[in-house]
């Protein structure tokens, strides 16, 4: 079995798991141990007087001061069953992953692209080149700056793109380490029509809506907002996407000061909100106030309070490329004039202009629950009032 396995039921068992065959296969001291799995000498230890403590290792004193490491009968049985659990996780990835490279090569004969590459060295690289046999897909190579090989299971393996001979009609993202970052590399590089991704990836591609917009189930259904935990927009995205949902979070790129540069990183255009289609017919929406990530579902009295569909289109109209939304006109107004809110949880509001909040966005004054409330919104998607 690989040493490097990896299990989604956590680290902890990982190890135990990779100890214990370790020690199977008649390693016989620490260093050893630790050399095979890779992890720090001190690490093992701890691990050891566990599994001793556990009665799953027996510890015999050898010649020279050194130890011998036993499995005991209890230490073969709990090695057979987080083997199980190890194998089970395994076929549950393999049988998620196959599912979503053949709806991401179906989407590819739809754009009319029957040659790809894929983007990442992986466990997901290697299923999606089986899977392009049985879609009739060319997969032409592998890309992967961090290899030092040639070949990636019987397929050409290049550090870049650029390397590549063999014409292409896109890429796909197979990067399970860093694939947001190989995305948007990919984009800047290909234009994000030719960039697709597996879904469990929950990377923003075309398909699902633009740099922001990501797909489940998707049927006659409206629009909806939800408030995410402080800074958890990404956490809340994919744990909707699991119950099927459709999601569209809009993101831009917001000018940062870091280290004496001014650079543009990718923002969400409503910090803490974003949107969700959901079917009131057929789909459990009160699971959503339970998601983790989530804060809360925007109700209007007991129901979701609904967003109209011209709204979330104006604004995927307005993403440029790469699928950030562009916030290029930067409208003037005089202080305490009449404005109205173009999109967003606000929109179609009408307040007063009360200056700007910084160098991108402008505060104005709504009345909610029968007071004024200062608001910051992006420039952007703020006009004068009619």
């Amino acid at each position: 079995m690989d040493r490097a396995v990896s299990d989604d039921g956590g680290e902890d068992d990982r190890i135990v798991l990779n100890l214990l065959n370790s020690v199977d296969d008649g390693a016989q001291s620490q260093r050893r141990i630790a050399e095979e799995l890779g992890i720090a000498l001190g690490l093992v230890n701890a691990y050891l007087k566990r599994c001793v403590k556990k009665g799953l290792v027996k510890v015999s004193e050898a010649p020279a001061r050194r130890y011998a490491y036993y499995l005991t009968p209890k230490g073969f049985a709990e090695k057979s069953r987080l083997t199980v659990e190890y194998l089970s996780a395994s076929f549950s990835f393999f049988r998620q992953a196959r599912a979503d490279c053949t709806q991401t090569f179906a989407l590819a004969k739809e754009r009319n692209f029957h040659t790809l590459v894929l983007c990442g060295k992986s466990d997901l690289a290697e299923i999606a080149v089986l899977s392009a046999v049985d879609c009739g897909i060319a997969i032409a190579a592998i890309v992967d700056p961090n290899t030092n090989v040639h070949q990636f299971v019987g397929k050409p393996l290049a550090a870049g793109c650029n390397e590549l001979k063999t014409p292409f009609d896109a890429v796909v993202i197979t990067d399970v380490v860093d694939g947001r970052r190989t995305f948007d590399e990919a984009v800047k590089m290909h234009g994000a029509h030719r960039v697709l991704a597996p879904k469990l990836l929950c990377l923003p591609t075309v398909e699902r809506g633009g740099a922001g917009a990501m797909s489940g189930l998707v049927g006659d259904s409206g629009w909806y907002v939800v408030q995410t935990q402080i800074n958890a927009e990404a956490k809340a995205a994919r744990n909707l996407l699991r119950q099927g949902f459709e999601i569209y979070l809009p993101r831009y790129l917001k000018r940062r000061s870091h280290a004496r540069k001014i650079e543009k990183v990718p923002s969400p255009l409503f910090p803490r909100y974003m949107f969700v289609q959901i079917d009131m017919a057929t789909q459990r929406w009160r699971s959503i106030q339970s998601t983790f990530g989530v804060s809360h579902l925007v109700l209007q009295g007991a129901d979701p309070a609904r967003v109209a569909t011209k709204v979330v289109n104006s604004l995927k109209a307005r993403e440029d490329h790469s699928g950030y939304v562009k916030l290029d006109q930067r409208p003037k107004f005089a202080l305490g004039e009449k404005v109205r809110v173009l999109a967003g949880v606000f929109a179609e509001n009408l307040g007063l202009f009360d200056g700007r909040a910084d160098r991108d966005r402008v505060a104005i004054l709504l009345d909610l629950l029968g007071r004024k409330v200062r608001v910051s919104l992006e420039a952007d998607l703020v006009t004068t009032a009619a």
